[in-house]
């Protein structure tokens, strides 16, 4: 009769289960908001790449992120 778990010890389980699902939600959240980061950041790496000229050339002034006020 040791072998058949007690309702108590089966309680246990299903709660830890609960808890180990809650903790691997959060960290999937957290991947999402990590990947959605690095998206977000090669997008704007693109964005500024696709602003400035060519090799050889000065870049703009609004790419390096100044206004050129003697212009």
């Amino acid at each position: 009769m040791s072998d058949i778990p007690s309702i108590s010890d089966a309680r246990s389980s299903v709660l830890m289960n609960k808890v180990h699902y809650a903790v691997l939600r959060q960290q999937q959240d957290a991947m999402k908001d990590q990947g959605q980061a690095v998206v977000d950041m090669l997008a704007e790496a693109a964005k500024i790449a696709r602003s400035n000229p060519q090799k050889g050339e000065n870049p703009p002034a609004a790419a390096r992120g100044r206004l050129d006020v003697t212009a």
